[in-house]
C-alpha cells in the first residue's frame, strides 16, 4: 500500500470546487483579473517579512505524473510526499501571476484574520527523498512556468465562445 500526502497543489480543474478552490494562484488570476490589487497577508513574525510566508506549490500534472508513476511501479507500503521540495514565497506566487498577465505588481498587504492568526503556517516544504529513492526521477514544473501554463487555460477558458 501506499499513502500521499499532497502540498499546495494548484492547475486548471480546481473551480469546479466553488468556495472551496483556494489555491492561492487561482486567488491571485481572480483579485488581478478583476482590476485589483493583488491582497497577500501581512507577516505578524518579526523574522519573516510580509510575503515571505512560504509554501511547497506543486502543479496538479505534477501530482498526475507522480500517481501514475506509483501505479506503473508499485511503491513499497509507506506514506510518501507530494511536493516539489521546495518552499516558494506568496511574493514569489505574486511576481509569476503578474509576469504571467504582463502586468506590472501591484500588492496589498492585510492583517492575517485573528482567528487563524495563531495557527498559520509560516513555511511547509514537502520532503520528497522517500518518493526519489522509490525511483520517482521527473523534475518537477518550476512555479514561474506552472502558473504561466495554468493561467493561460484560464484565459483560454474564460474567453467567448461565440462573437
Amino acid at each position: 500500500w501506499a499513502g500521499f500526502k499532497f502540498f499546495n497543489v494548484y492547475g486548471f480543474g480546481e473551480r469546479h470546487k466553488g468556495t472551496m478552490a483556494c489555491s492561492p494562484i487561482l486567488n491571485a488570476y481572480d483579485q488581478v483579473s478583476k482590476g485589483g490589487p493583488l491582497r497577500l497577508f501581512r507577516s505578524h513574525k518579526a523574522d519573516v517579512p510580509d510575503g515571505h510566508q512560504t509554501r511547497d506549490f506543486v502543479s496538479v500534472e505534477d501530482v498526475l505524473e507522480v500517481l501514475l508513476f506509483a501505479l506503473e511501479k508499485p511503491l513499497l507500503r509507506g506514506i510518501f510526499n507530494v511536493g516539489t521540495g521546495a518552499g516558494r514565497t506568496f511574493l514569489d506566487v505574486a511576481n509569476a501571476v503578474f509576469g504571467a498577465l504582463r502586468q506590472d505588481p501591484r500588492i496589498e498587504f492585510i492583517d492575517t484574520p485573528v482567528s487563524i492568526r495563531a495557527n498559520y503556517q509560516y513555511f511547509t516544504q514537502a520532503e520528497v527523498a522517500k518518493l526519489r529513492a522509490a525511483g520517482f526521477s521527473q523534475p518537477f514544473t518550476p512555479l514561474e512556468e506552472g502558473v504561466r501554463k495554468y493561467l493561460e487555460r484560464l484565459e483560454e477558458f474564460n474567453r467567448p465562445r461565440c462573437t
